[in-house]
């Protein structure tokens, strides 16, 4: 188990779908699937 809140998980989810240009987890699933496909 983890030790950190809720807000930091958040917080670090919102950073990261900003920088892969994402709205939500749907489309951070769906970018990093394509992104290590396409890598092999």
């Amino acid at each position: 188990k983890f030790e950190i809140s809720t807000n930091t998980v958040k917080f670090h989810l919102k950073n990261l779908y900003e920088k892969v240009r994402v709205e939500n987890r749907t489309q951070a699933v769906a970018f990093f699937n394509k992104f290590f496909k396409e890598e092999g």
